[in-house]
């Protein structure tokens, strides 16, 4: 029994030995400007460049739709007084289906941009998630705040691990 006690006494020393090593060690932090990472890696530079070329293709879509509707209304301003009532009539209904239309296509093509925009900022979190997790276990962080929206208003520069993080994710997707 005494045996029993000396050992419980002795680890119970150790454990608190441990435990005052340990919350004497410093807590390792870094600082990372996620936005800068997005816009300056490779990866983000593509996805920038893809949804730019998206949304000039859809813009060119639009911009052909709305001609299509200006030279309508031209169409129907010089012929006015050449058509009867029930023509102009029916004219003037087809030209607010063509105007609804296109009021329709430009919030589903809004919505499809957002869309694409909401996936390929996904995506590319995901990529940075696991570049920045692996720079945290190999330097031994504790924590990694993000700057622009941590509501981090000042910090030393040598906390800043953004430049490496951006090496880091260029080298995954190059």
């Amino acid at each position: 029994m005494k045996h029993l006690t000396k050992t419980i006494v002795l680890a119970v020393a150790v454990l608190f030995i441990q435990l005052g090593l340990s919350a004497a060690e410093p807590v390792k932090i870094g600082v990372l400007d996620l936005q800068r990472c997005i816009q300056e890696s490779n990866e983000g530079k593509r996805i920038a460049e893809s949804l730019k070329n998206k949304q000039a293709e859809m813009q060119k879509d639009l911009d052909k739709k709305q001609q299509e509707l200006i030279d309508m209304q031209k169409d129907m301003d010089k012929q006015s007084l050449m058509l009867s009532p029930d023509a102009k009539t029916e004219r003037e209904k087809e030209f607010e289906k063509k105007r609804r239309d296109l009021n329709y296509l430009v919030q589903d093509l809004s919505e499809e941009m957002k869309k694409a925009e909401t996936e390929a900022r996904i995506s590319i979190l995901n990529i940075l998630s696991g570049v920045v997790e692996t720079i945290a276990k190999q330097q031994k962080f504790d924590l990694i705040a993000e700057r622009s929206n941590g509501g981090i208003l000042y910090f030393s520069k040598g906390l800043d691990i953004t430049d490496q993080v951006l090496a880091e994710f260029n080298k995954v997707k190059p």
